[in-house]
């Protein structure tokens, strides 16, 4: 319990002080502080983490991957579109040695993925809506952990 409030009272600090969203800075584990929200079923406040970050700098990687598996665990289709091409276009130009490794990796996964939802995924309204109820699952890890592990790694998350 004192997990959460902790990591609630980290969540509602940077929603009261607008200077520490733009600057990107998150606490020094901001990976754990991250992980833990989203493990522990608070995936709208790691939404809102993800679009303070993106309204500060629109090519923040990171923020990116957060909106993007946010987006699929609720199948935003429209936003999973947007946000896997900006992750396609981001993750072609990173030179930071711990996510350039999962380049290749990236790229083909997620265009995969990406087909598969535009081309292969229509399900009826009801089995649509039993899928985006899954989301709130507390206890999910990030599908995409390792890249944000990199990230973090790398000085940029």
């Amino acid at each position: 319990m004192k997990t959460i409030l902790a990591t609630l009272a980290l969540f509602f600090c940077s929603l009261a002080f607008p200077a520490f969203a733009q600057t990107n800075a998150l606490p020094a584990d901001s990976f754990v502080l991250v992980t833990n929200l989203w493990y522990q079923g608070y995936k709208t406040n790691v939404l809102a983490i993800a679009e303070q970050r993106l309204a500060a700098n629109s090519n923040d990687i990171a923020a990116v991957f957060l909106k993007l598996e946010y987006d699929i665990e609720f199948i935003r289709t429209n936003d999973v579109e947007r946000s896997i091409a900006k992750l396609l276009r981001l993750a072609n130009c990173a030179t930071n040695a711990n996510i350039a490794k999962y380049r290749d990796e990236i790229i083909t996964g997620y265009s995969l993925f990406r087909n598969f939802l535009l081309n292969d995924y229509h399900p009826s309204a009801e089995v649509l809506e039993q899928d985006r109820q899954k989301g709130f699952l507390n206890h999910k890890p990030f599908s995409s952990e390792r890249y944000l592990k990199a990230l973090h790694d790398d000085g940029l998350f």
